[in-house]
């Protein structure tokens, strides 16, 4: 299954080192769907 990382562009730079392994871009999708509200609750004053 092939892993993809989801590195964070903000403010800052976040890496992912780790990855995570995802069937197909759907779940791709789903996972970076996930992490948007933290992200947004982090930039959104």
């Amino acid at each position: 299954m092939p892993r993809y990382f989801f590195d964070i562009h903000d403010s800052g730079s976040t890496r992912d080192d780790v990855g995570t392994e995802c069937a197909d871009l759907d779940a791709v999708r789903q996972q970076a769907m996930r992490a948007l509200p933290d992200i947004a609750r982090e930039e959104i004053p």
